[in-house]
């Protein structure tokens, strides 16, 4: 487990969870990003599988989780955003050719 951020979604507090793929409990075996509940310790579906130096923030009811595609050092920071936490929408935040980040 690596880059994690505290957020109160809803009534709830949360914590945004950078999954390493090689983290001893992931099940998934690829990198993600997941919501973890942290009175009930549970969490929500995986998104952004691939992705990698995740960070989010919540406003009006709204969740936005940024994050780098396949490897570090690549020239593009997507962006996720959900209502529900189920379902995300993928944009490209910043695009910068000739650059890694």
């Amino acid at each position: 487990m690596v880059e994690t951020t505290p957020l109160v979604i809803g009534e709830a507090l949360y914590r945004f969870e950078y999954v390493r793929e090689r983290y001893p409990g992931n099940a998934e075996g690829t990198a993600h990003f997941r919501m973890k509940n942290a009175l009930t310790g549970e969490c929500s579906p995986s998104f952004a599988h691939g992705h990698h130096l995740g960070s989010a923030y919540t406003e009006k009811g709204l969740v936005y989780a940024y994050g780098i595609e396949g490897s570090w050092g690549r020239d593009t920071i997507n962006l996720f955003v959900s209502a529900d936490m189920k379902h995300w929408e993928k944009y490209t935040a910043l695009h910068l050719p000739g650059w890694g980040l």
